[in-house]
This record gives C-alpha cells, sequence and structure tokens, in this order.
C-alpha cells in the first residue's frame, strides 16, 4: 500500500474571523440575556400577582358579607365572615336520626361523625386492643377478689 501525504493551508482573513467571532459572541450573549429577562419577568409577575390576590381575598373576607334571599337580593344587616362561620357552625344540624330532645349543632355533629369514622376505621384494631387488655385485668381483679372473699368466708388459707 501506498502511503499518501497532503498538506493545506488554509487563509482566513482576520476581519472575517473577528467578525465571525464577535456574531457568535453577540448571539450567544444575547440568548442569555433574554432568557434572564424572562425568568424574572415572570418572577416579578408571578410575585405581584400573588399579593394582589392575596390582599383581594383577605379584602373580600374582611369586608361586610350580606345575607340573600333565594333570588340573591341582600337582606338583613352585613356581617363578618367569622360571624358568618360562627352562625353556621353552632346552628342545629338537620339530622333525622338525631334525639329531637337535644339536637347536635353542625359543629357537634361533625366531630361525632369524624370521630366514630376513626373509631370504625384506623382506631378499630386499637380499641379491639384496649378492649382486651380491659377485659382480662378485669377478670384478673374479679378472680382475685373473688378467691379473697371465698378464702375468709370459708375460713381456708390460699
Amino acid at each position: 500500500m501506498a502511503k499518501v501525504e497532503a498538506s493545506a493551508t488554509i487563509t482566513i482573513e482576520d476581519r472575517l474571523l473577528e467578525s465571525k467571532v464577535v456574531k457568535v459572541a453577540a448571539a450567544q450573549l444575547l440568548e442569555e440575556i433574554r432568557e434572564k429577562a424572562h425568568s424574572s419577568a415572570q418572577a416579578l409577575v408571578k410575585d405581584r400577582t400573588a399579593k394582589a390576590v392575596d390582599k383581594a381575598i383577605a379584602d373580600v373576607l374582611a369586608g361586610p358579607w350580606r345575607r340573600t334571599n333565594t333570588w340573591g337580593e341582600p337582606t338583613g344587616e352585613a356581617i363578618t365572615l367569622a360571624e358568618l362561620v360562627r352562625e353556621r357552625l353552632n346552628e342545629k344540624a338537620h339530622d333525622y336520626g338525631m334525639s329531637r330532645d337535644k339536637p347536635l349543632t353542625v359543629l357537634e355533629k361533625g366531630v361525632q361523625d369524624a370521630v366514630e369514622a376513626a373509631l370504625k376505621g384506623e382506631l378499630k384494631p386499637l380499641v379491639a386492643e384496649a378492649q382486651t387488655k380491659f377485659r382480662k385485668a378485669l377478670d384478673d381483679v374479679l378472680v382475685s377478689t373473688l378467691k379473697k372473699s371465698l378464702a375468709e368466708a370459708l375460713q381456708v388459707r390460699l
């Protein structure tokens, strides 16, 4: 096989090279500036929007609330949201299965339902275990007391 050697000389004008390097550097720099400006603008808009929304929510919650009739017309005195929530929680719950002589409030009914659900759900095994331990402890006390009473009554030593 024959070996082939070749050499070539490339000549680029200094001005052309300088122009190309400057264009590439400028394009990269411009892209970086665009990205930073875009992310900064997004962060600023997000921050200002969040603050505006928070203020609007706070204003609505702090402002007066008016009751309305079924047609949406304002009725009665204006009250705060806290007063409205307090009233609603203290209203009697409409549960037809409850005792009529002492109906629960909405808050009491909610707590009762949550406790019942917990006792029937995640607490059920713990309650069963506690009942078993209680029965065993009660049996032990009863057996001990019964033995002691019988021994005293029959005048027998144990």
